[in-house]
């Protein structure tokens, strides 16, 4: 119930839902530091001590059909005004749109993910030196995971620190294409989010907590009808989408949707 997986996954299943049918489906999420620093221009705003770097193949949807695609594949430019250049790339879809179905028809579907311009070069690069590998080294007899080692060098550079004024910003993006209505149609979502100077709240602890909360808000009154453990994206639709875009809206938080009707098909 946070960000992505989470809201993400609720705003893409809505704009889906919207259409009659849904042909291209993309979406794309980054927690970024404001002002990138060398070596990665990328701090660990959450998630422990290790940087979410994973070498592999990972789901997508192309011509209609389930495929495995690299992760860090298909990079594609992201602007955003008054910040740094970025760049997003391939990095799977949320299993719970696929288990809804939500998939059904639908042409292309790209789950991606949000760095600033050079990330993923730069990644390839370690990859390719076999620096990021899980598979262990003989090194004097002892055996040693690249990976691991990786993240205790890197650590101290990429360290998310608020003492040492590290600010936060967290990006979202939704992009549905389909027909609605015997029209092309479009409908994005956009959020762009930053660091709570007043409360002292980094931006990925405001987008995911109070996602999180507010769902078991809804949870908490009734307000979902369904039992048992459900996906975010199958109990929060309609009015309750309305209602958490709002309470989102009323702590800072704002989502932006779009519709967009191109030509009459």
């Amino acid at each position: 119930c946070g960000v992505d997986p989470g809201l993400i996954d609720v705003l893409s299943g809505t704009a889906i839902m919207a259409m009659d049918q849904a042909e291209n489906v993309m979406f794309a999420c980054g927690g970024l530091p404001v002002e990138p620093e060398p070596p990665l221009d990328y701090k660990i705003v959450f998630g422990g001590t290790k940087m979410p770097v994973r070498p592999g193949l990972v789901p997508m949807i192309e011509e209609g059909k389930q495929v495995q695609m690299e992760r860090y594949s298909e990079v594609e430019p992201i602007y955003v005004d008054g910040l740094d250049p970025m760049e997003a790339f391939t990095d799977g879809y949320p299993s719970s749109l696929l288990k809804l179905g939500l998939e059904k028809g639908v042409k292309s579907f790209r789950g991606k993910t949000i760095r600033y311009n050079g990330f993923v070069e730069k990644i390839k690069f370690l990859d390719d030196l076999g620096l990021i590998s899980e598979d262990p080294v003989d090194y004097e007899g002892t055996k040693v995971v690249p990976r691991e080692l990786f993240h205790k060098i890197i650590y101290p550079l990429v360290k998310f620190d608020t003492d040492e004024g590290d600010r936060d910003l967290t990006v979202l993006l939704v992009r549905v294409e389909g027909i609605k209505d015997g029209n092309e149609v479009v409908i994005e979502y956009d959020m762009v989010d930053f660091y709570d100077e007043e409360n002292d709240i980094t931006s990925m602890a405001k987008t995911t907590g109070y996602s999180a909360a507010l769902m078991a808000r809804m949870l908490g009154r009734g307000a979902v009808k369904k039992k048992g453990i459900q996906w975010p994206v199958r109990v929060i639709q309609g009015p309750l989408v309305e209602e958490l875009l709002s309470k989102l809206r009323e702590r800072g938080v704002e989502v932006t949707e779009t519709v967009t009707t191109t030509r009459e098909v």
